[in-house]
């Protein structure tokens, strides 16, 4: 036992310090009877619905804009919560996005000490460094009760299977995340790095099989119905979204350029298949590349893509690469750089700066900016060192 804490001391600091501290902010919450969780709400309700034969689709539960929007089969994820009371269901899915972001950090910081860093640190710090980086973005997480930071520890748990030959684990948890957000179907251009077959045929058959087993649940016609509202969901799911932080918007603001709706998908394309022949043609370790591509795609979602400001929590793993890198080069005038970077990455908060600053930091995009800059340092230093090394 003495060994067990001793060895993992610094998870265990961290993890009971993280805790306190979001039990004091969902205490808060709900003395001032803020704890909505609204984005959870939908998908609640949108499970009761189902269960009871309702209309799932089009309905908004909650907020004006509290439409659910995701497949079916990610519904059935969410049913059982409804054995319980709301207010009972939403503390505990409060509690497993806690647990889901300890259990993130850990999980980052082992693979980048292990594949892209020689620097093994001080584990404690990096956590710490790495949560205050991303607190203002997963305050906002826990508050509405999102899915972004489940879906990023099940895709770095399906790239660090992938890594250790657990092809079936990584195949299963990659098609939960592409099933929940269509657009992770972009993250099949790493395996090509790796040339594992095996791990996308497993992707494949575990999508066939959880969508044939929701049809099965569903009844056919029943099912067929959801997945075609589904599909027209998602279509019009940016109609009623806007962000100041995509590159679509960053060009109109700032070039006076205006692109059409679909440049967006266009550019993310572009810039994917860019970085697939770059990491392909690369010299560094196939693993690395792998890696490095992985989760800068998964970063450069929300600049690519119309979504909320929580989907940037995304940029975690490569600010943890770049924390780790810092620290490595022992870079002061990097980390101080870096600092600024990160407070406009994760800085414009309207108790903080004021409600007018606050919409207009927004409005000028310096979240998306800050983005891009996180992702084009890591991808300064990523290439720096394989030339390096080569």
């Amino acid at each position: 036992m003495r060994t067990f804490f001793s060895k993992n001391l610094s998870i265990l600091i961290f993890a009971s310090a993280t805790g306190i501290l979001f039990l004091i902010m969902m205490l808060v919450e709900q003395a001032q009877h803020r704890f909505w969780l609204n984005d959870f709400k939908v998908f609640y309700w949108a499970a009761k619905a189902l269960i009871q034969g309702e209309q799932v689709y089009g309905v908004a539960f909650g907020l004006e804009t509290g439409f659910y929007k995701y497949s079916p089969v990610t519904l059935l994820f969410f049913t059982p919560y409804t054995l319980l009371p709301y207010s009972t269901a939403s503390v505990i899915h409060f509690w497993i996005i806690v647990s889901a972001t300890i259990g993130l950090v850990v999980l980052l910081n082992s693979l980048v000490s292990q594949y892209l860093t020689e620097s093994k640190g001080i584990p404690l710090l990096t956590y710490l460094v790495g949560l205050v980086c991303i607190l203002n973005h997963l305050i906002r997480e826990l508050h509405l009760g999102n899915t972004n930071i489940i879906l990023l520890l099940l895709l770095t748990q399906a790239a660090h299977s992938t890594l250790h030959r657990k092809s079936l684990l990584a195949g299963v948890l990659l098609a939960i995340a592409i099933l929940t957000k269509p657009y992770f179907l972009i993250l099949g251009l790493p395996f090509l790095i790796l040339w594992d077959w095996k791990t996308m045929t497993t992707t494949v058959a575990s999508l066939l099989i959880f969508i044939g087993s929701s049809l099965l649940i569903f009844g056919l016609d029943r099912g067929l119905e959801l997945y075609t509202l589904w599909i027209e969901s998602m279509s019009q799911h940016s109609g009623y979204l806007s962000s100041n932080h995509t590159i679509s918007s960053l060009i109109e603001t700032y070039l006076s350029i205006s692109l059409p709706g679909y440049a967006g998908y266009i550019l993310f394309a572009v810039s994917s298949l860019t970085l697939c022949f770059y990491f392909f043609r690369s010299k560094m370790q196939r693993e690395k590349a792998f890696l490095l591509f992985f989760f800068m795609l998964i970063a450069l979602v929300p600049n690519f893509l119309v979504t909320d400001t929580e989907h940037f929590l995304f940029a975690l793993p490569l600010i943890l690469f770049m924390i780790k890198t810092l620290v490595e080069k022992q870079n002061f005038l990097g980390m101080l750089l870096f600092g600024v970077v990160i407070a406009g990455y994760a800085g414009n908060s309207s108790d903080l700066l004021g409600n007018e600053l606050s919409n207009r930091v927004d409005q000028l995009g310096i979240l998306g900016i800050s983005n891009l800059i996180v992702i084009s340092a890591v991808f300064y230093y990523s290439a720096a060192k394989s030339k390096i090394s080569s």
